[in-house]
């Protein structure tokens, strides 16, 4: 992701033991916000490529990650209840 895309971001990751992870980004502009999500889209297929080598069990997280946009805002989140953490992102950023 490009710098200048991102005015704020926090990012957290697994050891790569297993898949889960969060990213929260505040874009510079909604433009900015939609390359953000293809790059996180990108990331997702990416990591599940991996992961069906190395550890398949934790491909059913990576097919339900949470990739979610609203005005500025890009979350992907991987873990193992998507439509809760869905929901919490929704109700914080709407």
């Amino acid at each position: 992701i490009d710098s200048v895309q991102v005015q704020d971001s926090a990012v957290y990751m697994s050891t790569g033991a297993t898949a889960e992870e969060l990213a929260v980004f505040q874009a510079s502009s909604t433009v900015d916000a939609q390359g953000i999500l293809a790059d996180m889209k990108k990331r997702r297929d990416s990591q599940l490529q991996m992961y069906l080598d190395y550890k398949s069990s934790e491909t059913a997280r990576l097919d339900d990650a949470v990739l979610y946009v609203h005005d500025t805002f890009v979350v992907y989140m991987v873990s193992d209840d998507s439509e809760t953490a869905q929901g919490i992102i929704r109700d914080y950023l709407e």
